[in-house]
């Protein structure tokens, strides 16, 4: 039996609560990475994502990983302890 090979759900097609929480997710992303005074080439380095990757997060428009949730957050902390 042949499987159909199924597709990666659309950011058009996402439910409208899920698109709400990605670009509210990456708002604070860019907010934090900003208080950092990290560039977005610095941050993209450092979780090890290329910087369209790290652009498109930060505006909403791509279904993250938990490992992208991960390793941006580990920054964000790690970033927001340097400055206290």
């Amino acid at each position: 039996m042949i499987r159909k090979k199924q597709k990666k759900p659309r950011y058009k097609d996402m439910d409208p609560a899920a698109k709400k929480f990605l670009t509210n997710y990456g708002k604070r992303i860019r907010q934090k990475r900003k208080k950092c005074k990290k560039t977005i080439t610095q941050m993209a380095a450092a979780i090890n994502s290329d910087i369209s990757r790290l652009s498109r997060i930060e505006n909403g428009k791509i279904n993250l990983t938990i490992n992208d949730i991960y390793l941006l957050d580990k920054q964000m902390d790690e970033c927001l302890q340097k400055n206290i």
